[in-house]
C-alpha cells in the first residue's frame, strides 16, 4: 500500500510539472475567435493539418505551423484581429538598419 502512494505522489508531483509548463500569451482582447482563425487556416493552398499554434503579443499575431499536403511543414502569421494571413519575416529580418546591407 505504502508503494502505491508514493508512485500516486510522484504521479501528482509530475502532472503538476505539465501543467506549470511555460507560460503562452493570451490573444489580444479583441481577437478572432480560434474557430475563426483554424477556418482562415483551412483555406490555404496545400494545407493539411495544424501542428502549433502559438499567440505572437510582439507581431499580434498568432504563429502557425502546418503540414502541407506534400509533407513539408511551414510556418505562417495570422493576424488576431482581422484574420489576415501572411508569411513570418525571415530570420534575421530587421537586424541590418541599411537597406539590402548596403552603405
Amino acid at each position: 500500500m505504502t508503494k502505491f502512494a508514493v508512485s500516486a505522489s510522484m504521479l501528482g508531483l509530475a502532472g503538476m510539472a505539465i501543467l506549470a509548463g511555460p507560460a503562452v500569451a493570451d490573444p489580444p482582447a479583441d481577437a478572432r475567435p480560434l474557430s475563426q482563425i483554424a477556418q482562415a487556416l483551412e483555406k490555404v493552398p496545400g494545407y493539411l493539418f495544424l501542428q502549433e499554434l502559438k499567440c505572437d503579443e510582439n507581431a499580434g499575431a498568432w504563429t502557425a505551423i502546418y503540414r502541407t499536403v506534400n509533407g513539408m511543414d511551414k510556418h505562417i502569421l495570422v493576424h488576431a484581429q482581422t484574420g489576415a494571413i501572411s508569411e513570418p519575416a525571415p530570420s534575421g529580418a530587421g537586424d541590418d538598419p541599411k537597406p539590402n546591407g548596403l552603405e
